[in-house]
């Protein structure tokens, strides 16, 4: 039985694309992924909570926002894993709303 290894890369990808998000926001999740990825941030977190919040915290920044309960639904993860994750992504990479 061959498992498909599935990374958060691709469920950025997945999840934009069903949330119908600017290239420059998908580009800018891309970036915090690697981000959070180098500043171990997401290690012992699910996936699809991080992608969800890194996708938040992406439509934030590049003004295409999707409200928590949208990507929640896309996502599969309840609003508040979005909260949580995405509090502790913003802390960690200590992002501002430029």
């Amino acid at each position: 039985m061959k498992m498909n290894k599935v990374n958060l890369q691709d469920l950025i990808r997945t999840y934009s694309e069903l949330l119908e998000l600017k290239p420059n926001t998908v580009l800018r999740a891309r970036k915090l992924c690697r981000e959070a990825k180098d500043n171990f941030l997401l290690s012992g977190k699910k996936l699809e909570g991080s992608a969800a919040a890194i996708i938040y915290i992406s439509g934030i920044l590049e003004n295409d926002r999707k409200s928590q309960k949208e990507i929640a639904q896309v996502a599969s993860v309840p609003e508040s894993t979005i909260r949580n994750r995405y509090l502790a992504i913003a802390r960690g990479l200590a992002l501002k709303n430029d």
